[in-house]
């Protein structure tokens, strides 16, 4: 898992949280991104961005691509828009995603 990467999401929200805007990501969009950042393989992207889908609202989920894809300015304003709570459930999202996916694969 990239630790810098979780970092940065965390950070990002912890620094500036506080509505956004258009609808949320697809599950591809997600998958793509998280294939193309972390190194967990398809099948734990798959579960992680079913679980973006479940957990998280649309922003939640842009905040959550923004984040991945690089888009600093983009995750800054969607945390901004965001309530505390709605933007620490984004910031903590990939750790705990992580987790739950690991543990649901098969040994």
């Amino acid at each position: 898992m990239n630790i810098k990467f979780i970092c940065s999401l965390t950070a990002a929200v912890i620094i500036t949280a506080c509505g956004g805007d258009g609808g949320s990501v697809s599950k591809a969009d997600l998958v793509k991104a998280c294939n193309d950042v972390v190194d967990w393989g398809e099948s734990r992207c798959e579960c992680m961005a079913d679980k973006a889908k479940a957990d998280l609202s649309a922003d939640g989920q842009r905040l959550l691509y923004a984040s991945m894809t690089g888009d600093q300015e983009s995750a800054e304003r969607l945390a901004r828009a965001m309530n505390i709570e709605e933007a620490s459930q984004a910031g903590m999202f990939m750790l705990n995603a992580s987790m739950a996916c690991a543990l649901s694969e098969p040994e």
